[in-house]
């Protein structure tokens, strides 16, 4: 095999790296093997590993025993990414069916029904805060859930609840900034999602996401309430205690919920100010 020339050395002659005809190597002399790589007589082969044949059959066991279950936890993943996928498209189309009573503004079932009621057009900011909130829960399958309604100062403060305690009330009785969930939505005007409470970058490690953990919240989605000129009027909010993946016909509930409170609140506050 003919020298190769890799390389010079300024102001000196060129380094050689290879072999000559004979196969000897250039850099050092010693003789080379068959794929030109130097012969060293200290390189271990099979033979000088004294590897017997009931190590080399466990060895063999061993790994095909190892194929086996990564092979089984591989079918396992998929099986459970298949009732996943299942289970989410089962909740897709009843929120997709949702959506449409909502849209028709009747023959919707329970609290959603009642919460679309006429008669609820002239009804006050109790009852209305009330079946809302019911309504709300039943909607999304949510397990907790509160309504706050702009104050004087610009704030939310908590006007209905449920599912929650006085620490949790007592830390978000009054939200302005926007290091909570629906101070987010509050800023943005617009419904936030936070999927995983613990691990969301604005929450993780902050008092708001130790006051949500605390009270049982994992997954929050909040819906501002807008008035027909797109004025804030408050804020509807439901927490899940697990980890929940909201489809896309899920994440539409809430603000189709949201649309028709915010329309009552308008209603009831330009007939307060027509009493007065």
């Amino acid at each position: 095999m003919p020298c190769e020339f890799v390389k010079s050395v300024a102001r000196g002659p060129p380094i050689l790296y290879g072999e000559d005809l004979t196969g000897r190597n250039l850099c050092d002399g010693s003789q080379t093997g068959a794929r030109g790589w130097p012969e060293r007589a200290d390189r271990p082969t099979l033979e000088d590993m004294d590897i017997g044949d009931g190590d080399l059959q466990k060895q063999t066991a061993l790994l095909l025993d190892r194929s086996r279950q990564a092979l089984r936890r591989s079918r396992e993943r998929q099986l459970n990414a298949a009732a996943s996928w299942q289970r989410l498209a089962g909740r897709e189309a009843a929120a997709r069916e949702l959506l449409e009573h909502l849209r028709a503004d009747d023959h919707a079932p329970g609290a959603v029904g009642r919460f679309m009621l006429p008669c609820l057009d002239h009804a006050d900011d109790g009852d209305v805060l009330t079946l809302g909130l019911l309504a709300a829960l039943e909607l999304t399958g949510a397990d907790m859930g509160n309504f706050q309604l702009i104050d004087g100062a610009g704030g939310l403060r908590i006007a209905a609840h449920y599912g929650f305690y006085a620490p949790f009330l007592d830390f978000f009785a009054v939200v302005k900034e926007e290091t909570s969930v629906c101070g987010r939505a509050m800023a943005a005007r617009a419904p936030v999602v936070v999927r995983n409470v613990e691990r969301d970058p604005s929450l993780a490690g902050t008092p708001a996401g130790r006051a949500l953990l605390e009270a049982g919240s994992r997954t929050v989605h909040s819906s501002p309430l807008l008035d027909d000129h797109g004025a804030l009027l408050g804020m509807v909010s439901v927490h899940y205690r697990t980890v929940r993946d909201l489809t896309a016909a899920e994440r539409r509930l809430l603000p189709s919920l949201s649309r028709r409170l915010g329309r009552l609140l308008q209603q009831s506050a330009e007939w307060t100010t027509s009493l007065r």
